[in-house]
């Protein structure tokens, strides 16, 4: 296993410099894109376009299984903050790992929510437990793969960079890797949720 993991990386550090570069730019900015169309017409036509919908998919709409990547739940200036926050964490992990093995790291992502999705989550109510879980409620978890997914830029970055300080509000001093713990302990509970639903 130390030998593939050696060899793996120096295979991204011959190549550290192929890829998509600077490709967190490229992902906000069609972000940025689809939330001030949908803002203009009210609509969110590109939205329902664009966004994961497993029954879709299963139609035909295969686009929609990478298209999600540019369909981050929300709406208005505060989205666009958020993105702009992502954007910044995208391009300090790939200046760290190199263009190829972030590119690596962010399809992986894309893939593996896609795998979970079309495995694990039904298009229509299911019951888990003794629980009755709508189909609602998994609309709601296709409608934020993309946010989940920016948010595991939090981790990467925390793992690189621990001590680094964000300031929450512009006020409250933060640590990288106290962020990255919040967001494992809301996922856990989100998780817990899907199989329990009682919270």
């Amino acid at each position: 296993m130390k030998n593939l993991r050696t060899r793996f990386n120096r295979f991204c550090l011959r190549n550290r410099d192929k890829g998509i570069p600077n490709l967190m730019l490229y992902i906000a900015l069609g972000n940025a894109i689809v939330i001030l169309l949908s803002m203009v017409n009210g609509g969110g036509v590109l939205y329902d376009l664009l966004r994961f919908d497993k029954a879709k998919i299963l139609q035909g709409q295969v686009w929609r299984l990478v298209t999600y990547v540019f369909t981050q739940s929300g709406s208005g200036f505060l989205e666009l903050i958020l993105l702009y926050f992502f954007y910044m964490l995208g391009r300090y992990v790939e200046m760290s790992m190199g263009t190829l093995k972030f590119n690596l790291f962010y399809f992986s992502g894309v893939v593996l929510m896609d795998i979970f999705a079309m495995i694990f989550c039904p298009t229509e109510g299911m019951i888990i437990g003794r629980y009755l879980v709508s189909a609602e409620y998994f609309q709601y978890l296709y409608s934020n793969m993309a946010y989940y997914l920016h948010l595991a830029l939090v981790l990467a970055f925390a793992t690189t960079n621990p001590d680094a300080q964000f300031m929450i509000f512009f006020l409250i001093p933060v640590k990288a890797w106290v962020m990255a713990v919040v967001y494992l302990l809301l996922i856990g509970i989100e998780v817990f949720n899907m199989c329990y639903p009682v919270l």
